[in-house]
This record gives structure tokens, sequence and C-alpha cells, in this order.
């Protein structure tokens, strides 16, 4: 997932934040690997939006767009939409605690680099700006960066393919630093930055075999050494790192073959499809299985998947890719007379999981209120206001339709209105009765009638009581 936010305070140069986002989305959309890729956005991001949304989506990007000012930090939005500095040291320590996902930092800012090689000790690959960068070289350098990310390329190969978009271009726009001057140079700087065990043109986050975030080259793409942003290593580290890579196949070798002796299947691969069961239960606290039939249906990425409910409650799903590991994904279920409760719809995949959906019973099995159309699901059944439906739900055919009583003890609501009120010892109805004596408006019991019917909004004309 790549997840992009974006900050643009008041007060300051507006930046066209929207169609950054909106050129990144298109290139995504258009390109060979876009089912491999989700994007998601998140606008007027404040320094506590960036530690709720890598719990809630685990991106492998992070893409922030917006103000940059060096040493003092990346400009987020205040609680009243004024500028809120975070500072490069409090960046790193959010992305080591809440974003282990994170494999990519693009920070689109000026004078951002300062933030990257903060972050480049606990992510992969960052991407930050040396200089002060345009708003428009900065949205042709994302657009491109991300389009060769889709097409199953390397993060220094997309980098390299965003600096050569911006040498076609003679980009202008705001400067994306609130201090400087609109007459500015809009030198686009952008810098990539890659962990000492990383080499940035070996990781891939959309791929040909279907693996995002590989750490191994399409065996059909161009040699990119030439791209690599990481120094060379020494000719005495390569031979000493293809002997090893020599006795680590040999070693693999022996023991397949050894298994294939001992007729012994191969362990699965740990980036191999796992499976998860997904049981249905009654109310919680009650671990009863209520469903023994049924479907289930799964949300993942593109692939929307339904099981059959077995015997036993559960329902099996097997294959699913392991790049989705983690991954929030939707779940519905249903059975008869039963659906899930809708508090239960997410669920965080993880291989050889057991997972318990709270079941609720369906619409059809709520009685509602009297005064009330059971038509409605529970918690949320329609109280009867007009005339029509008052008289209707006072008869008898109407009254079990309902599941209520006859008029002299149904409790109907109807909306505020002028009428006659009758006091009964249940409850104070917005009707006359013939059975109750008629109070003078000056008693007190018709005042306190009064006084109790203003409570529900009812203006009273007339005055009844029921003893």
């Amino acid at each position: 997932m790549v997840l992009f936010l974006a900050a643009n305070p008041q007060r300051v140069q507006p930046l066209q934040l929207g169609e950054e986002c909106r050129a990144i989305e298109e290139n995504l959309r258009a390109a060979k690997f876009r089912d491999q890729i989700r994007f998601r956005s998140r606008w007027a991001a404040r320094p506590d939006d960036l530690l709720q949304a890598l719990n809630e989506d685990t991106p492998a990007i992070l893409h922030f767009s917006g103000h940059g000012v060096g040493d003092q930090g990346l400009c987020f939005e205040s609680e009243d939409g004024s500028v809120q500095q975070v500072s490069a040291e409090g960046l790193a320590q959010v992305i080591r605690a809440a974003g282990p996902s994170v494999r990519v930092v693009v920070l689109n800012a000026c004078y951002s680099e300062v933030q990257a090689l903060a972050l480049v000790r606990y992510v992969p690959c960052v991407i930050g700006m040396s200089d002060a960068v345009g708003d428009e070289a900065a949205i042709i350098y994302a657009a491109s960066f991300y389009r060769a990310l889709a097409f199953g390329k390397s993060v220094a190969n997309a980098h390299h393919q965003g600096l050569a978009a911006l040498a076609l271009h003679a980009p202008g726009g705001a400067p994306r630093h609130v201090r400087m001057a609109a007459t500015a140079p809009r030198a686009p700087a952008p810098t990539l930055l890659s962990r000492p065990d990383t080499d940035a043109s070996l990781v891939y986050i959309a791929h040909a075999n279907g693996s995002p975030l590989v750490t191994s080259p399409d065996d059909n793409a161009p040699a990119q050494d030439d791209l690599t942003t990481t120094p060379r290593p020494p000719a005495r580290r390569i031979h000493r790192r293809h002997t090893m890579l020599l006795l680590l196949v040999t070693l693999v070798a022996s023991v397949a073959a050894w298994r294939a002796l001992k007729e012994e299947p191969p362990p699965p691969s740990p980036d191999g499809p796992f499976g998860l069961v997904v049981r249905l239960h009654g109310p919680a606290g009650r671990f009863a299985i209520v469903c023994t039939s049924g479907t289930v249906t799964l949300d993942i990425g593109t692939d929307r998947r339904t099981e059959n409910v077995l015997s036993d409650g559960a329902a099996r799903f097997t294959k699913i890719p392991h790049s989705f590991v983690n991954e929030s994904a939707p779940i519905g279920a249903s059975c008869d007379g039963y659906e899930a409760d809708e508090s239960y719809t997410q669920i965080s995949l993880a291989p050889d999981q057991t997972y318990y959906v709270l079941m609720r019973e369906q619409c059809g099995n709520h009685h509602c209120d009297p005064g009330e159309t059971p038509e409605a699901c529970p918690g949320d059944c329609h109280v009867i206001t007009d005339d029509a439906a008052v008289d209707a739900a006072a008869g008898m055919d109407a009254a079990a339709e309902v599941n209520a009583p006859a008029r002299d003890h149904a409790r109907i609501y109807p909306s505020p209105s002028q009428g006659p009120c009758t006091r009964t010892p249940g409850a104070i109805l917005h009707e006359a009765s013939s059975r109750c004596p008629k109070l003078k408006s000056t008693e007190p019991d018709a005042r306190a009638i009064a006084s109790e019917a203003k409570e529900k909004e009812y203006t009273c004309t007339e005055f009844y009581r029921c003893k």
C-alpha cells in the first residue's frame, strides 16, 4: 500500500497537493502491475494522524507532501489549521515505533534530506530533497517515480526515472518551503538514501511474479548497476559474498536431495500462500456456534472470495497470497436467521489463524415496541407519526402487525403538535379518552400534566386523567 499524507497549513504558501495526488493515482492505474499496489490518501495531516495511519494501514510506502523547513522539521497542521513542525528525530521515533511495514519513505518537501538521514536508520529506502523544490517539479518527480514502481521497476530505477522526467521539463511553481520567496530558484534535488544493508536496485514494490517487496530483480529486467545508489562493495567482499552464496546453494540442494530420498514433502515456503479459519458464534461471552451452514465472504485486495460454512460452524480459506500478511480485510457472514455484527467486519490477516466472528439475529427476528413499525432493524424502529397510522395501529388487526395491544394501552408517540393530553398510569398519551374525566386547565393536575407533557414536546389543549 502507498499512504499519501498531505499537509497544507493556513497562512503559508498554498501548494498543489491535490494535483500531485491525482497524478500519482493516474499513473498507478495505467501501469502494468496496478493490481499489486493500493493507494490511500489522508489530507490536512496532523502529527498524530501519522501514528494512526501507520497503525491502521500498515503501508509499504509512506509519502509526505507539503512544506519543509530543514532542521526545523516538516510542516504538519495543528488543530486550528496553523503550522505544527515535526522534527527529524520525532519523525524517526514514530517510524521506529509504529512503522515496521514501511519499506520506502518519500518526503516531497523542501530541505527534507535532514529528515531522510534520520529515517534511513530504520527504513531501507528514503527519498528526501537536498534543496528547495518547486511545486511542479515535485509533482513531475512523484508521478514518474510511482509509475516506474507500478511497472515493476526497482526503487533505484524509479528514482532515476523521476530525475529523467525532471530533465525533460523546466518546472516552476510555488516552492515547498514556508519562507522561500516566490522568485527563488526551483532547483529539483531529490536524493535517494539506502540503509547500509540495502541495495535500492534490488528492492521492488510490484513484481512480475506477483510478490511485492521482493529483493531479487526481474530476470527480464535490464542490468541496473549504474542505477544503484549505495556504494559498490570492494572486490574482496564480492568474492566472499559469492562464496557464501555458493555454499548456501550447495547446502540447500543437499537437504532437498536427502528429503527426496526420505520421501518427505518439502516444507512450505515462508513466502508462499497461507490459509485461515473463520468460526461463527453467538453473542459476546457465549462462544456457542450458531451457524452450521451459510456463507462467509472475504475481500483480499481485488480478490473477493466466498466459502461455505461447514457443519462444525467454520469456513476455511486457503491459498491467500503471503503479501497480504498483516493486511486488514473486510469480512461478511450470513446464515439462517443470523448475520455478521457490524463491529466485526474487519480482520487482520495472519497465517493459520482462527477468527471468531460475532453473529447477531437478522432484522426479521426483531419485535418492535408498541407504536413502532416492524420493518426496521434492531435499535432503529420507526415511530408511527401520522394520524392515519395512529388510527390503524389502534385497530385489532393493525395492532397484531405491530405487536401492540388495542388503542387503550398502545404507546403511540406522534410528532410534536397541538391536541388533547391524557395521563394514564403508564404514560402521557397525545389523545382524548372518553373513559377518563376531563380536567379544567386551572386544576393542579392539569398543570402537572402540561409540565410532564412538555418534556415530550406535547402542546396540550385539553387535559384528561385516568386513575
